[in-house]
């Protein structure tokens, strides 16, 4: 699989604001693939 630069997420995978229950994408915070 071929990787670029650029990732496109949906809207819902991400917040501004990190909670302790949240799994997906915020700032400070590493997910896997």
């Amino acid at each position: 699989v071929p990787f670029t630069n650029v990732v496109y997420i949906e809207q819902s995978d991400f917040r501004i604001k990190d909670s302790k229950d949240y799994y997906g994408l915020a700032p400070g915070k590493s997910v896997l693939l």
